[in-house]
Parts: structure tokens; C-alpha cells; sequence
């Protein structure tokens, strides 16, 4: 009953990486915004009050629990695994803004799900848009592990001015439009090396392990470690066992987001006694930064000793300790931590389209052998390959890792004709935007078409009903190093092997973030 939670607390955080070029403001609509009549705004006097908001209407002392409970809950699930049920459901009962109360993991929340209103929102959002808390993480950096971060807790935690003045320093690093250059040729080896992989791990029929789902958090791992610790983990070489440090750092990065969902979208005492699962939270995050941090030490070692005299030439790591050190060691875990499990699964979510629908991959195929004929995207030939983009989009639009965003409104605003006090959360459901036939005509089908201008299926949409990355100043840190891992990754993959689904359609799964459930059995013959 409490699982609607996670979708908040993804989107938006600066982390979660949801994999997107940006096409301008490139999105179909039923009717283009040019045509659009702005109705007027209303004033908070002429607006209704909150209690008026339509919703799911709580009882005295049980709240909305009832409506999630076996045999008479609407919103009961069975294997409680599929947040957007809920999500959809209340819009198509109440419409397209939704006061949600009654729930013992959710405070008061409004979920909006028309674009107009969520551009508002974001617009309104303050200096320094802020979101609720991930409290275990927060409990785990600032008090039980406070030694360990020395006040530089990290962009996943923080708030307000104390966020800003961690995120002012990583941005002039990060969100550099050339710093990626840095990372092409590592990156494409390393997707290069997964190619080889591929072939020595598909069977007699061509087809990828039951496992593929950990080959490609493998593949994020070693990309990811490059980027953050200029470190290659040494992913791709072989079978890692089980108790290697690069598979163990996975397996705690998944275990995190679970342990996440556990204790903060399910019912749990953690805040009052030390549970089970809270203890295994301490544990798995303390495996994680002894471990990460013993290769930050190891890349921060090497700097030192072999310090590069150009600028230009400079890591994300090199430049960050030349700003803060400890800055640069928290980004870096940051980085690790929220850059596998999401990268993987995204890239995962593109190749399941593009095998869905094998006219669109021969097409996608054809732009790649004739404009990046050896497999790899450089600065030269970017600019002529918006169709991989457009596929990647689409697959995003369809299938993405964080249903919603939101934000905690920093002053009074009206949304919806609504008054909605400051301080109210708003989650801002894209997902149900995306796919609103009102929005993206024929929405279910997968048409990276609609996403290029020169296309008769596009036209112009509402830019607000797809934020991936985020708006403004919390927009994903991450976004350019994301984009190019999956871009290099499709890329090779889409260049060297035909990409089939022999099995039922794909399933998902979505606690924290959402993921295919099903096993990623893709065919790949060489082309």
C-alpha cells in the first residue's frame, strides 16, 4: 500500500539517469502548443481550496489503508510490484490533479498529470528546488557514518543552500558540454569489449543467458568506473565470481535499492528500533564505501603521482580535487552508486524496443553503417545520427526508470484551480503523460519517428510532459555521461548483431526505480 513512495524520490534527485539526447523540444502531440489557446491564470482568491481537491478520501484513524488490502482494496495488488497502477488509476478516476492523504509511508501529496500544470511546478520551484528526503540514506551519511563524509554528504541527500554549494562545485566540472570528449575512446572500448562478450556468452541458438540483466550491470560498472576514478574494474574479462569486488559492488547497489523500497515504502520500525532489514542497510552501504573508496584512494594516489600538465587534458576526478577533495570523493561514490543498476537497465529497456520492432532497428542500422560504419560515435559524425537518439527517446517514453519527479513547493501555488499550500509535495506523473493518447498520439506504439522534425509523425508537444533529467538547477548530474555510455553501447551492439525477442512481452517490475522483470533472453546474430 505504500509502495506508490519510490516514484517521488528518482527522477529528479540529480542521480537516477533515465537515457536521452536532446532533439530541441522534439515530441508528437495530438495538437501543436502554437495553436493552443493559454487560458487565464487564477488568481489563489479566485481558486478552490485544497480540501476540495478531488482523491481517494481517507477514513478517520485507518487513512486510505483500506484501499490496498486483499479482497476489498481497489489499488491491491497481488505481487506488488507494478507501481503504476496506482498511478493510473487515480487519474482515471479523478483526473488530472490528485490530492493523495491517508497513507502511512506518504505524506499529503498532490500527483499531477497534466503538462501545463507540471511546468508550473517546475517553474516555480524556488532557487533551489527541493524534494523529500531519502531518510535512510540520510540517516546513514549524517549520523551513523558521519566521520566517513565530513559534511560533503553528496547531491543524493542534501537540500537547499547546502545542496546548491555541493552541486556549485561539481558543476563546473560535470555539466561541461566538452567533457565527454574526454571519454569517447574509453567508452567505446569498453562497449567494444562487451560486443566480445556477447559472442563468447550467447548459446548454440544464439540467445543471451537467463543472467544478460548482470552482464550489462557488468557493462555499467566498468563504464561508470572510468568516468568516476579514470579505473577500469576489469568487468568484461571472463566470469567474475561471486565474491569479486566488481560483482559484489553490484549486488550492493541492487541491494540498496532495495533495502531503500523496504524500509522507507513499506511499513517498517527501523526509525524506532534497529530491524533486520535496517541493519543489513548499514552493512551493504558500508561494504560499498570501504570498498569504492579504496579505489578512489588508489585514483587519487595515481593523480598525484602522474599529475597531467594541459588542462584540457584533465579527468572529472583530477578536476574536482583540484577544487575540494572531499567533494570529489563523494561525487565519485555517488557516481557509482546510482550509475550501474539504472544505466543497464535503460540501455536494456532500447535493445527490448529495437528487437520488438525490427523495422525500426534495420533502420537505426542503416544510419549507423553510413555514418559511423566502424561502430563508433565521435564528434564528427554526432550530429548525423539523430535516429539512435530518436530510439533511445522513444524507448525512454515508453518504458522509463522514474514514473514521476517532484518537488516540494516552496510557496503557496495554484495548480489545477486548486490552492495547494507551500511545502505540499507534488509528484509530477510523466509516465502517465507519455502515454496519454491525448499527448503522444498512438502512444503505445514504439515510433522514433515521432521524435524527429524532418518526420511527417512529428509535431510539437508540451516540452513538460517528458523530464527525464529533471528541470533547472537539480537536473541530472549525470545526463552527458549516461547518454554516451547507452549511445556507444546501442551503437556496437546494433552495428555488429541482429537483435530479436523470441518470448512473451516484457514485464516489469517497479520498486524504486522501474525495470524489466523478465529475463533478458535477446537473440543476437552477427550481421
Amino acid at each position: 500500500m505504500n509502495k506508490i513512495l519510490q516514484f517521488v524520490k528518482v527522477g529528479a534527485q540529480g542521480q537516477t539517469r533515465t537515457i536521452v539526447r536532446s532533439l530541441g523540444n522534439a515530441c508528437p502531440a495530438a495538437t501543436s502548443n502554437e495553436n493552443a489557446t493559454t487560458p487565464k491564470p487564477i488568481s489563489w482568491e479566485d481558486a478552490k481550496p485544497f480540501d476540495e481537491m478531488p482523491g481517494p478520501k481517507p477514513l478517520p484513524l485507518i487513512g486510505n489503508i483500506h484501499r490496498f488490502l486483499p479482497l476489498i482494496g481497489e489499488y491491491y495488488e497481488k505481487d506488488k510490484k507494478d507501481n503504476s497502477v496506482f498511478i493510473r488509476k487515480i487519474n482515471e478516476k479523478f483526473g488530472n490533479v490528485v490530492r493523495v492523504a491517508g497513507l502511512p509511508a506518504l505524506r499529503q501529496s498532490v500527483f499531477v498529470y497534466d503538462p501545463d500544470e507540471a511546468e508550473k511546478v517546475y517553474r516555480n520551484s524556488g532557487q533551489w528546488p527541493m524534494r523529500d528526503e531519502i531518510k535512510t540514506l540520510n540517516r546513514y551519511r549524517r549520523v551513523i557514518r558521519k566521520e566517513v563524509y565530513d559534511e560533503a554528504y553528496g547531491l543524493l541527500i542534501t537540500q537547499g543552500e547546502e545542496w546548491w554549494k555541493f552541486r556549485s562545485v561539481v558543476n563546473k566540472v560535470l555539466m561541461r558540454p566538452e567533457i565527454t570528449k574526454l571519454y569517447v575512446d574509453a567508452i567505446d572500448k569498453i562497449a567494444e569489449d562487451f560486443v566480445k562478450r556477447i559472442r563468447l556468452i550467447r548459446n548454440e541458438n544464439f540467445e543471451m543467458p537467463e543472467n544478460f540483466s548482470n552482464e550489462l550491470n557488468r557493462w555499467a560498472l566498468e563504464s561508470i568506473g572510468v568516468v568516476a576514478l579514470d579505473t577500469r574494474f576489469g568487468c568484461l574479462e571472463g566470469d567474475l565470481s561471486e565474491d569479486s569486488e566488481a560483482q559484489r559492488l553490484i549486488q550492493t547497489v541492487l541491494a540498496w535499492f532495495e533495502l531503500w523500497y523496504q524500509l522507507e515504502a513499506q511499513p517498517s520500525l527501523h526509525h524506532w528500533v534497529d530491524t533486520k532489514n535496517w541493519k543489513k542497510f548499514i552493512s551493504t552501504m558500508d561494504y560499498f564505501n570501504e570498498t569504492a573508496m579504496k579505489y578512489v584512494n588508489e585514483a587519487v594516489e595515481r593523480i598525484k603521482k602522474h599529475p597531467k600538465s594541459d588542462e584540457e587534458d584533465k579527468s572529472v576526478l583530477e578536476r574536482l580535487i583540484a577544487v575540494d577533495k572531499k567533494v570529489a570523493c563523494v561525487m565519485a561514490l555517488d557516481m557509482l552508486q546510482a550509475g550501474i543498476d539504472t544505466t543497464s537497465q535503460t540501455a536494456a529497456v532500447c535493445l527490448y524496443y529495437l528487437a520488438k520492432n525490427p523495422d525500426k532497428q534495420d533502420i537505426l542500422r542503416q544510419e549507423l553503417t553510413e555514418y559511423a560504419p566502424d561502430g563508433r560515435i565521435t564528434a564528427k559524425n554526432n550530429e548525423k545520427i539523430p535516429y539512435l537518439r530518436a530510439c533511445m527517446r522513444e524507448a525512454a517514453r515508453l518504458s522509463p526508470i522514474a514514473y514521476a519527479n517532484q518537488r516540494l513547493l516552496p510557496n503557496d501555488l495554484v495548480i489545477g484551480g486548486y490552492q495547494v499550500p507551500k511545502k505540499t509535495p507534488v509528484v509530477l506523473c510523466h509516465m502517465a503523460m507519455t502515454t496519454n493518447p491525448q499527448v503522444f498520439p498512438e502512444p503505445m506504439k514504439y515510433v522514433p519517428e515521432r521524435w524527429l522534425r524532418s518526420s511527417p509523425h512529428f509535431n510539437n508537444a508540451h516540452k513538460f510532459a517528458m523530464m527525464p533529467f529533471g528541470h533547472g538547477s537539480r537536473m541530472c548530474i549525470g545526463k552527458r555521461f549516461a547518454e554516451m555510455e547507452v549511445e556507444a553501447l546501442i551503437t556496437k551492439i546494433i552495428t555488429n548483431f541482429n537483435v530479436s525477442w523470441h518470448h512473451k512481452d516484457m514485464e516489469f517490475t517497479s520498486k524504486i526505480i522501474n525495470v524489466p522483470k523478465s529475463p533478458l533472453k535477446f537473440n543476437m546474430t552477427d550481421v
